[in-house]
C-alpha cells in the first residue's frame, strides 16, 4: 500500500445530552459474546491513544495473558535476537527497521492461544463543547477506571493486575493507584514504555494502529505497513468491521459525553 493518508472516518464526534455530567454511554458488554471464564489468573497490559475526557477520539487497548507474562517476555526476547532488533517497539516510532520484528510479534500474538487483545473506541465531544467546570479529575479517573474494569470483565481469565503504559513522566500518584484498587479490586502498576516489557510495547503498537486507522491520519510508510498487516491478520479492511463475535482480537465502542 502507498503512504498516502488513509481517509478519515466519519463517525467521530457528536454530543448526546444527559443529566449528571460525564458518563460512559452504553454498556460495552452489549452485543458482545463474552468468554467462558476459566479459573486461571492473568495479567493485563494496557496502553492508550488520545486523552480521556478531553475531546476527540480515545482508544484504550488491553493485552491479556493467562499468567504474569514471563514466558511471553522470553519468547519475544528471542525474536529480538533473531532480528537483531534492540530498540523499543511502540506505535509512535516509525522506524522502518522494526517492521520484520514487529510482524513476528504480531504473528506470535495470533499464534498464541493464551493471549487476547481487547480495545474500546471512545467517542468524545470536542473540548470546545465541554464545560470543564463539570469535568473534575476525580470523576474522570473514576469513569476511566470503570471502563478498564468493564473491558477486563470481558476476559476469560480472572485478571489480578493491570500493567499500564505510563502517560506521565512522574507516573500516577499513590492516591490514584489506591483509588483504582478500591474502585476495581485490581492492582495497578504504571511503567515507562522505554523500560517496560515487550508485552507492554506490543499492546502499544496494536492500540496505536487501531486508533490511527480509525482517525485516518496515517502518512508514515512503516505505520501503514504494520496497520495493514494487523488488519490482514484479522481479515478485515477496517477495524470498524471486526465481528462482535470475535474473541481473540476484540474491538467495542462506547461514548463519553456530558450535559
Amino acid at each position: 500500500m502507498s503512504n498516502q493518508s488513509i481517509k478519515r472516518r466519519s463517525f467521530i464526534g457528536g454530543s448526546i445530552a444527559t443529566v449528571g455530567g460525564v458518563l460512559l454511554s452504553g454498556n460495552i458488554l452489549a452485543n458482545d459474546s463474552s468468554y467462558v471464564k476459566t479459573n486461571r489468573k492473568g495479567y493485563t497490559f494496557l496502553s492508550e491513544s488520545g486523552n480521556f475526557g478531553k475531546g476527540g477520539l480515545y482508544v484504550i487497548g488491553l493485552l491479556t495473558c493467562e499468567d504474569n507474562g514471563e514466558q511471553h517476555e522470553e519468547n519475544i526476547k528471542a525474536l529480538r535476537v533473531k532480528h537483531n532488533y534492540r530498540t523499543r517497539m511502540t506505535y509512535k516510532d516509525g522506524d522502518a527497521y522494526k517492521v520484520p520484528f514487529t510482524k513476528d510479534c504480531i504473528d506470535y500474538f495470533f499464534n498464541t492461544d493464551s493471549l487476547t487483545f481487547t480495545a474500546a473506541i471512545v467517542k468524545q465531544v470536542e473540548p470546545a463543547s465541554m464545560d470543564k467546570s463539570n469535568l473534575s479529575n476525580e470523576q474522570l479517573r473514576l469513569e476511566k477506571s470503570k471502563l478498564i474494569k468493564q473491558l477486563i470483565d470481558l476476559q476469560k481469565v480472572e485478571v489480578t493486575d493491570v500493567v499500564a503504559r505510563n502517560q506521565s513522566r512522574y507516573g500516577p500518584s499513590y492516591s490514584f493507584t489506591e483509588k483504582f484498587k478500591e474502585w476495581t479490586s485490581l492492582n495497578y502498576e504504571a511503567r515507562d514504555i522505554r523500560t517496560g516489557n515487550n508485552l507492554l510495547q506490543l499492546v502499544d503498537q496494536m492500540t496505536g494502529s487501531v486508533a490511527s486507522d480509525m482517525l485516518g491520519k496515517v502518512g508514515n510508510k512503516t505505520k501503514i505497513i504494520l496497520i495493514e498487516y494487523l488488519k490482514n491478520k484479522v481479515n478485515v479492511s477496517s477495524f470498524e468491521k471486526i465481528s462482535k463475535k470475535e474473541t481473540k482480537f476484540r474491538i467495542t465502542e462506547t461514548n463519553l459525553y456530558k450535559n
